[in-house]
């Protein structure tokens, strides 16, 4: 039934509302109400605040009423963030320079199923649509919404709201977004996002223009708070002179570059010693850059995950998915691929299986019998840790000082033994766990 706002409990549609309580009956929703709410608004503070406040009214509500959440959920949420908007665009008319959207690294965490559904240009263009036009978009277009549903949610006639859509969707049909990322190009903007900034810190000017489209725009997001260029530069020359400019005046010796999704587009995130200074987000077609978006607000910069020594993501700990799926998005480079490759042939080989974070590390483990499994990043592999390895046949290859755990270590581009691994995962999650 609902095929693009993200993860659901089609469940909750036929339990009564208020046989559990309110925060249960809420959970299942919350992903779903944080991806209209951040599309709406472009901010995920302001989205937490759409979801903190649609969360008390349903808190407060006659439940037992209610007969479908999910509609009730999402025309609340959309409905506060309608009223959000005024003081969002008021804010907007004094922000110093180019506003861009808040940077989302962990898009599972707003239940995105498609990148493109994230793309910056795609939010740029939702930020010029009327707030009508956009919450009739999203409700119907990205979250299935029948137009009688979009018509109580906004409380206009379906022939008022189709109005509203077609107008939208025409805007949007013009910036769908170019070079999101997927299996079949993920190597090929690896490799262009290493050419550029290679030719970016070197000062190549013809290299760097070879790389970007005759018609490259830059957008730089700095707040007033960190230095950008105030408003938009287009055309390749243009672009490359800035971009090697600001590399050159603004580098640090300390600074490192990770790779990164941001908003479903190949990016990388720049950070100094006390975490993240920059984002920046590559929109490509036909193999040349055609948008460069950088953020260096470091009020859009705060949720993104910081990296510890080694390069392992600092998650706050958490029990479910949403944390785990969370600390691989934060994994760099080529560790993230590794993290999810372990997550999904852990979940296909333990259906049900309990997720965690703790310590900064994901563990995986079966409910009543205690954690089986976790894993975590240093600088040049991924440790996976069996708590019971030396019981397992055969034994995990690499010693630890503790009892009975092993470990094994996966390298860039090194070997992954996918069956071996979920035969120990099996006989991980059969052996009694470790009760942390």
């Amino acid at each position: 039934m609902y095929a693009r706002g993200g993860g659901w409990d089609a469940g909750c549609e036929s339990r009564g509302a208020g046989a559990v309580n309110p925060a249960e009956s809420f959970e299942p929703f919350r992903r779903r109400l944080m991806g209209l709410a951040y599309r709406m608004l472009g901010s995920l503070a302001d989205a937490e605040d759409a979801v903190q406040e649609t969360y008390l009214r349903w808190h407060g509500a006659k439940r037992e009423t209610v007969q479908e959440p999910r509609a009730f959920l999402m025309t609340t949420a959309t409905r506060i963030c309608l009223d959000m908007i005024g003081a969002a665009r008021a804010r907007r008319e004094e922000y110093v320079g180019t506003w861009l959207p808040e940077p989302v690294v962990d898009a599972g965490a707003l239940g995105v199923e498609l990148a493109e559904d994230l793309s910056i240009a795609l939010l740029l263009t939702l930020d010029r649509l009327s707030p009508l036009e956009r919450a009739a978009f999203l409700l119907h277009d990205v979250f299935d919404f029948s137009f009688e549903e979009v018509s109580r949610a906004l409380e206009r006639s379906e022939a008022a709201c189709r109005q509203l859509a077609a107008r939208a969707r025409a805007h949007v049909r013009e910036v769908r977004p170019r070079g999101v990322i997927s299996s079949e190009n993920k190597e090929k903007h690896a490799a262009l996002l290493t050419a550029f900034l290679g030719a970016t810190r070197s000062g190549d000017l013809s290299g760097l223009m070879s790389m970007l489209s005759i018609d490259a725009r830059v957008m730089a997001d700095g707040g007033g708070k960190a230095s950008a260029a105030m408003n938009v530069l287009g055309g390749a020359d243009r672009a490359a002179r800035f971009l090697i400019g600001a590399t050159r005046k603004g580098w640090r010796e300390e600074y490192t570059v990770r790779a990164a999704t941001i908003n479903g587009l190949p990016g990388a995130i720049v950070d100094g010693p006390d975490g993240p200074v920059q984002t920046v987000a590559f929109e490509i077609e036909n193999g040349l850059i055609r948008g460069v978006y950088i953020v260096r607000n470091p009020d859009k910069l705060q949720r993104l995950p910081k990296l510890l020594s080694g390069g392992n993501p600092q998650i706050a700990k958490g029990d479910g998915d949403e944390p785990v799926q969370a600390y691989i998005a934060a994994m760099p480079g080529w560790k993230r691929d590794v993290g999810a490759r372990l997550d999904g042939i852990i979940e296909r080989t333990v259906p049900g299986v309990h997720k965690a974070v703790k310590w900064n590390s994901p563990f995986y483990g079966v409910t009543g019998q205690g954690w089986f499994l976790s894993f975590h990043c240093f600088a040049k592999y991924v440790k996976v840790a069996f708590f019971r390895g030396l019981s397992l046949e055969p034994v995990p290859p690499v010693e630890s000082k503790s009892g009975d755990t092993r470990y094994v270590h996966y390298f860039e581009n090194g070997e992954f033994d996918e069956a071996q691994f979920a035969a120990w995962v099996r006989q991980a999650s059969e052996l009694p766990g470790e009760k942390l």
